[in-house]
């Protein structure tokens, strides 16, 4: 019992610690990784920016990857079963009658199966263009995290439960020359506390509210990369100086109805800007005519009221 840490059938208050510990920082890990989705796509066009993107994603189809296989591999829990039997055989009454049927109810092929599905949605929308990219993103990563934290709160009820050490257990206690008068039933599936639940809950409507968010932002980030990609047309034609009205490939109408553009300098020196037309909006900050977006020789991209 000392070994196991399960005298009486309870958790010593180290390792409970240990567990809620886990708990608690897997759960703030899960939602700063989606408040960084968010952030990156504040930053839609920057290289980095890329990187760190598919970088997250990489590791998210990575995890739930390896969560996948661990559920295949180990779901017919064979160890476990053959431990209870033995029990069983030699006490039929050491188990909680309903146990067997939880524990079944515990292990959900769909839980893994959509968080490898949404995760590997989510590494391919990477490749996509912005059009696509953030609403794809929006919604994989939002069903991700929602799955991801219906993961942790599954682990964390196995590993208060510890099913296998406390039918180990219970076995050798059995098996003993000094077998106790009374033993109660073993039980194999823990509920998990109200306060885990509770904050899983909060959880699921922090990340459910991200991905909300991210999808009523999509259109201002499109702009954005259109607004950049048009500047950098614009920079190297060093003859276009000053007031600038013109429609090509990279610069549709759409951008010069709702922003005056201009160019200045040579070479290092040269700027090309977009400033929001008189009485437009089209940056949605809530005053017309007041934002602008400048581009340099040096490649710097910035926000200019």
């Amino acid at each position: 019992m000392v070994a196991t840490g399960f005298p009486n059938g309870q958790l010593k208050m180290n390792q409970a610690f240990h567990l809620r510990a886990a708990f608690f920082g897997w759960f703030c890990l899960l939602f700063a990784m989606a408040l960084s989705g968010y952030a990156l796509d504040q930053w839609e066009g920057e290289a980095m920016a890329m990187a760190a993107r598919w970088l997250q994603h990489g590791i998210m189809f990575g995890a739930s990857t390896i969560a996948f296989t661990r559920f295949l591999s180990f779901n017919r829990r064979k160890p476990l079963e053959n431990l209870v039997q033995a029990l069983r055989k030699i006490n039929p009454d050491s188990l909680e009658s309903a146990a067997e049927k939880r524990e079944r109810g515990a292990f959900k092929p769909l839980r893994f199966s959509v968080l490898w599905f949404s995760s590997l949605i989510g590494l391919a929308a990477c490749a996509l263009g912005i059009e696509m990219r953030l609403a794809a993103l929006a919604l994989a990563d939002g069903i991700w995290f929602l799955m991801a934290l219906d993961w942790l709160l599954a682990q964390y009820r196995f590993r208060i439960s510890r099913a296998k050490e406390k039918v180990k257990e219970a076995l050798d206690d059995q098996r003993s020359a000094r077998r106790p008068g009374t033993a109660h039933p073993v039980i194999l599936f823990q509920r998990a506390p109200v306060w885990s639940k509770g904050m899983v809950f909060l959880g699921a409507l922090a990340v459910s509210g991200v991905s909300y968010q991210r999808l009523i932002d999509e259109e201002s980030h499109v702009l954005h990369a259109e607004l950049r990609t048009c500047l950098k047309s614009l920079l190297p034609e060093d003859k276009l100086r000053g007031s600038i009205d013109r429609e090509d490939k990279s610069c549709p109408q759409d951008l010069f109805n709702r922003f005056d553009f201009r160019a200045e300098g040579l070479g290092e020196e040269r700027k090309v800007w977009a400033r929001e037309k008189a009485g437009i909006d089209p940056l949605n900050d809530g005053q017309a005519g007041n934002q602008a977006w400048s581009l340099s020789a040096r490649g710097y991209f910035r926000l200019l009221n």
